[in-house]
């Protein structure tokens, strides 16, 4: 008890402690309320009561908090756990210490097996339409119902990616004679890549003296955290690949705070990252930003300018990647609708809820970028897509003038709805809420391959499961499996946006209370995934936006420990 009442006389860790406690009790309260009632009615109807629970869950949280700090603080302070192995389990651990690399990949390998087995040749979502269309040059599937004077290919889904699962399928085809075949390469390629990612982790696990503790739950985390985890291993998306370019990032960025100097691996996932997915960009520049806050605050210089190097040089590429090669190519850039679809659903439920309030003025510059007559029934307070696609691609600088100067004139008489649009839409990921876990199952999967047949008739296309009863009756029994692990009691945590949400900024309030710089800046690229995820297209309960917060977190928590116990011990 006296250790609970030492951490309390930190003023530093009182105040992050009680901003966490205020913010988690508002979102049990208010989550509550938005997931059955859409809105706050349930608050409003209750409000002494929901006061009560607010205030109970404050304090209940305050308590959990500091006492999760108080054993972090211990297990700092303690020598790493240590896991003794006899017999068949010891001769593996040995193998372990010494083959790290090789003795982890072959044992993801083994067990993925018979997920890998029930997902032949892959899984496919909606995503693969517009991306396969678009590289085909099909005339059967227009992405953004506009006139294309040439190639449909386009950036909206990074173009690196697209032309990645277009190659295989071609090369399939020109093999084998196969769709299938074509996807099987690309999901033996992008499964064969997470497994040395993996491996590369329990790699740098090994090299800094980590226990076998931590090799072994990050290779149980990576199997069991959620059912539909071993699901997207085989999926045929382009955030996959993404988050084994950043869990490659975070060892890079380890590696950087152990050993002082820059390293290659920092930087080629640094561009794996861009390559994959867009927002990478963005991601970049902030944690490079406040790494050079940070550093330049200490006076290094050195390591100041060559942050600035590397920041001038992601600029440039970026740049010229979008505003060179990809233009001479005729490729066309992404939708601006993907950035647009917080503002796009607010307006939706502004038009739903008080269309008489709308003025002709508003109304008319509502319409000239989306279709003011079918916004309130398109409007899904979960999903974006049925407005964001309304979007008229046509629309002039003039016209999204008007309608931003719309938007803010009606949310100065109605601020309420934009915010219920708010909290309804990404209030998952504070609330605990486990992932639907109806997406990208084996079902979904073989309805997309049958569209993707009909877009590319033309081609030829035959995706498809093999027409065997014995592997569908597999395929049924796998599903099953992974159904009840994503709700079985703890382990269905894991299916859960807000898990994740809350174990990182807690990390992040406990790096800045114990003034770690570090393990801040290991943070600071998952805490960017997060405000994009808040600010993005995608529901806050869509798990697979928060895929590489969720497979970093073992390795961001062992290696901050590292770091949290190293500085402790060299002050």
């Amino acid at each position: 008890m006296k250790r609970y009442f030492n951490i309390l006389k930190e003023k530093g860790f009182v105040i992050a402690d009680v901003i966490a406690s205020l913010f988690f009790a508002f979102f049990l309260t208010v989550g509550y309320s938005v997931k059955t009632t859409g809105g706050i009615e349930l608050i409003k109807n209750n409000l002494i009561k929901s006061i009560a629970e607010y205030l109970g869950y404050s304090v209940m949280l305050f308590v959990a908090f500091s006492v999760a700090a108080m054993l972090v603080d211990i297990a700092v302070e303690k020598d790493s756990i240590r896991i003794v192995g006899k017999g068949m389990f010891g001769a593996y651990l040995k193998y372990l210490r010494e083959k790290p690399f090789v003795t982890t990949f072959i044992t993801l390998f083994i067990c993925f097996l018979p997920f890998f087995v029930a997902a032949f040749p892959g899984l496919v979502m909606s995503d693969n339409k517009a991306q396969l269309a678009g590289a085909f040059n099909t005339a059967s599937f227009n992405h953004y119902a506009v006139d294309y004077t040439g190639s449909k290919l386009d950036n909206h889904h990074p173009i690196l990616h697209t032309l990645l699962l277009y190659g295989c399928i071609r090369l399939g085809v020109v093999i084998f004679g196969s769709f299938n075949a074509g996807l099987f390469l690309y999901t033996l390629i992008q499964f064969l890549f997470m497994l040395c990612c993996f491996s590369y982790v329990v790699k740098i696990f090994t090299e800094y003296g980590f226990s076998d503790f931590w090799n072994i739950v990050f290779m149980l985390y990576v199997l069991f955290a959620g059912g539909h985890l071993t699901r997207y291993m085989f999926l045929a998306t382009k955030d996959i690949i993404y988050t084994g370019f950043m869990l490659l990032f975070l060892s890079g960025a380890f590696k950087i705070f152990k050993d002082k100097k820059m390293n290659f691996m920092l930087i080629f996932s640094g561009l794996g990252m861009m390559a994959f997915r867009k927002d990478a960009y963005y991601i970049l520049l902030l944690s490079l930003i406040f790494a050079i806050i940070l550093v330049s605050w200490k006076r290094r210089t050195g390591w100041t300018l060559i942050i600035a190097l590397v920041l001038i040089g992601i600029v440039v590429v970026h740049s010229l990647w979008n505003n060179a090669l990809l233009p001479a190519a005729g490729i066309m850039q992404g939708s601006k609708r993907e950035m647009l679809s917080l503002p796009f659903q607010m307006t939706a439920r502004y038009v739903r809820d008080c269309g008489n309030d709308v003025t002709e003025e508003e109304k008319n510059a509502i319409d000239a970028v989306l279709s003011y007559d079918t916004l309130a029934e398109e409007y899904n307070p979960r999903h974006s897509s049925p407005v964001k696609n309304g979007f008229k691609e046509d629309s002039t600088s003039d016209d999204m003038k008007n309608y931003f100067k719309a938007f803010f004139s009606m949310m100065k008489k109605h601020p309420n709805v934009y915010f219920y649009a708010l909290l309804e839409f990404k209030y998952e990921l504070f609330y605990p809420v486990p992932f639907n876990k109806a997406y990208y199952n084996y079902d979904s999967a073989q309805k997309t391959m049958g569209e993707l047949n009909e877009i590319l008739k033309d081609e030829g296309a035959d995706f498809s499961f093999p027409k065997s009863e014995a592997l569908t009756g597999y395929r049924g029994v796998i599903y099953s499996i992974q159904t009840a692990l994503s709700t079985y009691p703890v382990i269905g945590i894991f299916s859960s946006s807000s898990t994740y949400t809350w174990t990182l900024i807690l990390l992040a309030l406990y790096a800045i209370v114990r003034k770690n710089k570090y393990v801040f800046l290991m943070c600071v690229p998952f805490l960017a995934i997060i405000a994009l995820c808040i600010v993005g297209p995608q529901s806050g309960a869509h798990i697979r936006y928060l895929y590489p917060i969720q497979m970093a977190m073992v390795p961001l928590i062992a290696m901050s420990m590292n770091i949290f116990r190293n500085c402790q011990r060299s002050n």
